[in-house]
């Protein structure tokens, strides 16, 4: 499985192609994934990634000025704790 990082730094090295949910943003501090490579890191769909925000299963995820989701590494982990939460059964 490709680590986070690893597509991170395999995003970055390749030239934007215009295909805006792949492109890698760059802040000072941090890259941002946007949606489709955010879902490919964690293993879902675009559009399952949306719905979780939509229905409050995660935390809003910070936007640029286009509106287009950036995730940071620490959100991406906070999803995969969400994604991965142990399904337990309740005992009568």
């Amino acid at each position: 499985m490709t680590s986070t990082n690893d597509l991170l730094d395999t995003a970055t090295r390749h030239n934007y192609d215009g295909d805006m949910d792949t492109h890698v943003a760059t802040t000072s501090d941090q890259r941002l994934l946007r949606v489709h490579a955010a879902a490919t890191a964690l293993g879902v769909s675009t559009s399952y990634l949306r719905s979780l925000e939509r229905e409050g299963k995660i935390p809003k995820i910070g936007r640029n000025t286009g509106g287009q989701r950036l995730y940071s590494s620490d959100d991406l982990s906070v999803i995969r704790q969400a994604l991965y939460v142990p399904v337990t059964s309740e005992k009568s």
